[in-house]
């Protein structure tokens, strides 16, 4: 007997949905995650087609971004495919980036990786999901030198973070200078700091950085015709001992920016540190300390912090700041 079809059985046929619906899913479905909205489309041809308008702009359409996601460093996949791994879910993604060999710089692995390729020292912008590039001024203008010299600096480069100042413009921040171009752009826009940068992070489409008083945030004005500028968001109170001895991190937890400070007490061990963990609020300027983390796990490293569910993995312990030596990888 020929079974009933859906309709009969007082079921919707899905993949009988119109473009109009199809492409409202899609894109809610791709306000949650890029990954998501690639599996939708593998869903049937009609699903594919009414996502159809929704294509990347570019290597800084932030719609397509990584959120969820992190690179693994090279230890955990054999290139040119790398390991990304989902920190919510814990569930592995393997994705084929052939231009990683090429590269002598990266940027942190839940970002937007910054590319300088070894032959010739041009810069990109490469979006690890997608594949996209966007071609940034040369590295001779970024140091102002050429040959041996500018291998030698390249080399002893110590790039903290890279992020966006706004929807077309590019920032990479070093230990004391933040550097900002348009993709196209033949030089380098420079801010200088005189106090350290100890930690950055690309968030909501700016550039938050930590120094020894505050955390400030890196934009342009709403007309973009004056350079990029940095504005200070929050006070965080530690004094230059945060940027001497002890450690701060950003982090962002799923929209919300967290600030973990690591405090070394004297005449103790260097590895008793007490840690303490707050929600910066850019809105009103000000941070609130957290007691909990909503059931994850805190990994800090020498420049750099990421939250992870404890469901990833169980050997991680909820609403835990685990300090980690070895994060300085080669991406």
């Amino acid at each position: 007997m020929a079974s009933a079809a859906p309709q009969a059985l007082g079921e919707r046929d899905w993949s009988n949905l119109t473009a109009g619906p199809a492409g409202a899913i899609a894109e809610r479905v791709l306000s949650n995650d890029y990954v998501d909205l690639l599996r939708f489309r593998a869903v049937c041809r009609a699903w594919r087609a009414g996502s159809a308008h929704l294509r990347a702009r570019g290597a800084l359409d932030r719609r397509f971004h990584p959120r969820r996601w992190v690179l693994l460093p090279c230890a955990f996949a054999s290139l040119p495919r790398r390991l990304f791994l989902n920190v919510v879910t814990g569930e592995p993604v393997v994705l084929v980036l052939p231009d990683l060999p090429a590269t002598s710089r990266g940027t942190p692995p839940r970002a937007l990786l910054v590319l300088c390729r070894m032959g010739t020292h041009a810069v990109q912008l490469l979006n690890p999901l997608t594949g996209q590039l966007a071609d940034l001024p040369h590295a001779a203008s970024l140091l102002g030198s050429s040959g041996d010299l500018l291998r030698r600096q390249l080399r002893n480069l110590e790039l903290r973070g890279a992020g966006l100042a706004d929807d077309s413009m590019v920032a990479l921040n070093f230990r004391s200078s933040s550097l900002s171009p348009k993709p196209g752009d033949l030089l380098w826009t420079r801010l200088t700091f005189h106090d350290g940068i100890i930690s950055a992070l690309p968030f909501q489409g700016r550039t938050c950085l930590v120094n020894s008083k505050n955390i400030s945030v890196v934009g342009t004005a709403a007309s973009q015709q004056h350079p990029p500028r940095r504005a200070a968001a929050a006070v965080h109170g530690r004094g230059a001992q945060a940027y001497l001895k002890n450690r701060m991190f950003l982090a962002d937890n799923d929209g919300e920016l967290i600030l973990c400070y690591h405090v070394l007490p004297t005449n103790e061990p260097c590895n008793h540190r007490r840690c303490s963990v707050c929600r910066v609020k850019l809105d009103s300027r000000d941070m609130a300390s957290l007691a909990m983390l909503q059931g994850k796990a805190l990994f800090t490293g020498t420049r750099r912090a990421v939250l992870v569910s404890a469901a990833v993995s169980s050997s991680i312990d909820a609403d835990t700041v685990y300090v980690c030596s070895y994060n300085d990888v080669a991406h």
